[in-house]
């Protein structure tokens, strides 16, 4: 009887830390909202976290409306993971592309959108 209350004890600890193990992530259906300076016709860069190279997603992976000063891409696809650093949201992001259902990790480049926000797609 010890041992098996020591095995369920052992059990619920390697639980609760692999619980522990991920308060980074936050798991859900996310959709990116990126906004550009005045209207334009531009195309959104995109850079994996632990790449240099550059995925571009044209207009076609977004939806658009403009504004008089701005106008607002919604990313059409889901956004798996927001990552939080710190118990701050970050720009780590963890999705399925268009074109590919694995996840990958993306980080803003930084040149383009100017601005950015993520909320949760209840």
């Amino acid at each position: 009887m010890y041992k098996a209350a020591l095995i369920l004890f052992l059990i619920a600890s390697i639980v609760a830390c692999k619980k522990d193990s991920t308060p980074a992530s936050i798991e859900g259906k996310w959709e990116m909202i990126a906004y550009t300076p005045a209207p334009a016709d531009v195309v959104l860069d995109w850079q994996p976290d632990n790449s240099k190279t550059t995925i571009r997603f044209d207009n076609g992976a977004f939806t658009q409306s403009t504004g008089s000063s701005f106008t607002r891409y919604v990313f059409k696809d889901n956004v798996l993971l927001l990552l939080r650093e710190n118990n701050n949201d970050t720009l780590k992001l963890a999705v399925t592309t268009l074109s590919h259902t694995t996840l990958q990790y993306y980080v803003l480049n930084g040149r383009a959108p100017v601005a950015s926000k993520f909320k949760r797609v209840r």
